[in-house]
Protein backbone atom coordinates (compact mmCIF):
# COMPACT_ATOMS: atom_id res chain seq x y z
CA UNK A 1 0.00 0.00 0.00
CA UNK A 2 1.23 3.26 -0.50
CA UNK A 3 1.79 6.65 1.00
CA UNK A 4 -1.47 8.08 -1.42
CA UNK A 5 -3.64 5.22 -0.82
CA UNK A 6 -3.34 6.00 3.05
CA UNK A 7 -3.57 9.53 2.92
CA UNK A 8 -6.72 8.81 0.62
CA UNK A 9 -8.28 5.74 2.76
CA UNK A 10 -8.25 7.83 6.55
CA UNK A 11 -6.81 11.67 5.49
CA UNK A 12 -10.06 13.03 3.10
CA UNK A 13 -12.85 11.17 5.33
CA UNK A 14 -11.80 12.36 8.47
CA UNK A 15 -10.89 16.34 6.77
CA UNK A 16 -14.35 15.47 5.16
CA UNK A 17 -15.68 15.10 8.40
CA UNK A 18 -13.75 18.16 10.27
CA UNK A 19 -15.53 20.65 7.29
CA UNK A 20 -18.73 18.96 7.52
CA UNK A 21 -18.91 19.78 11.54
CA UNK A 22 -16.84 22.53 11.73
CA UNK A 23 -17.91 25.16 9.30
CA UNK A 24 -20.89 23.56 7.09
CA UNK A 25 -23.33 22.73 9.18
CA UNK A 26 -22.97 25.96 11.30
CA UNK A 27 -22.84 28.02 8.37
CA UNK A 28 -26.06 26.57 6.90
CA UNK A 29 -27.73 26.92 10.38
CA UNK A 30 -27.07 30.49 10.33
CA UNK A 31 -28.00 30.93 6.84
CA UNK A 32 -31.49 29.02 7.56
CA UNK A 33 -32.31 31.48 11.08
CA UNK A 34 -31.24 34.74 9.03
CA UNK A 35 -33.90 33.23 6.58
CA UNK A 36 -36.47 33.21 9.42
CA UNK A 37 -35.24 36.64 10.35
CA UNK A 38 -35.78 37.97 6.83
CA UNK A 39 -39.21 36.21 6.87
CA UNK A 40 -40.28 37.40 10.28
CA UNK A 41 -39.14 41.32 8.85
CA UNK A 42 -41.37 40.96 5.88
CA UNK A 43 -44.18 39.44 7.51
CA UNK A 44 -44.31 42.00 10.84
CA UNK A 45 -46.79 44.67 9.40
CA UNK A 46 -49.49 41.79 8.99
CA UNK A 47 -48.42 40.42 12.04
CA UNK A 48 -48.82 43.68 14.01
CA UNK A 49 -51.80 44.43 12.01
CA UNK A 50 -51.16 48.37 11.96
CA UNK A 51 -54.11 48.95 9.28
CA UNK A 52 -56.27 47.00 10.97
CA UNK A 53 -57.79 44.92 7.97
CA UNK A 54 -57.73 41.50 9.81
CA UNK A 55 -54.18 40.00 8.08
CA UNK A 56 -52.39 38.96 11.87
CA UNK A 57 -53.72 35.63 11.22
CA UNK A 58 -52.08 35.80 7.38
CA UNK A 59 -49.00 37.01 8.78
CA UNK A 60 -49.19 34.32 11.65
CA UNK A 61 -49.51 31.47 8.85
CA UNK A 62 -46.97 32.96 6.80
CA UNK A 63 -44.34 33.02 9.93
CA UNK A 64 -45.67 29.05 10.36
CA UNK A 65 -45.02 28.39 6.74
CA UNK A 66 -41.57 29.37 7.20
CA UNK A 67 -40.72 27.10 10.43
CA UNK A 68 -42.48 24.68 8.65
CA UNK A 69 -39.34 24.95 5.97
CA UNK A 70 -36.53 25.77 8.71
CA UNK A 71 -37.64 22.12 10.05
CA UNK A 72 -37.44 20.42 6.91
CA UNK A 73 -34.24 22.18 5.44
CA UNK A 74 -32.51 20.73 9.16
CA UNK A 75 -34.04 17.44 9.22
CA UNK A 76 -32.18 17.39 5.27
CA UNK A 77 -29.29 18.61 6.77
CA UNK A 78 -28.27 16.35 9.46
CA UNK A 79 -29.36 13.47 6.99
CA UNK A 80 -27.61 14.22 4.77
CA UNK A 81 -24.63 15.35 7.09
CA UNK A 82 -24.98 11.57 8.55
CA UNK A 83 -24.65 9.89 5.18
CA UNK A 84 -22.01 11.88 4.23
CA UNK A 85 -19.86 10.75 7.84
CA UNK A 86 -20.75 7.35 7.21
CA UNK A 87 -19.58 7.28 3.69
CA UNK A 88 -15.92 5.01 3.83
CA UNK A 89 -13.63 6.18 0.84
CA UNK A 90 -11.88 3.44 -0.90
CA UNK A 91 -9.23 3.34 -3.56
Amino acid sequence: MTLLNILLASGISTALNSIIADYLIPLYGFAILMGVIAGIVKNWESINDNTGNGRRKEGFINIAWIVGYVVLAEAATVGIGSLIRGMTITI
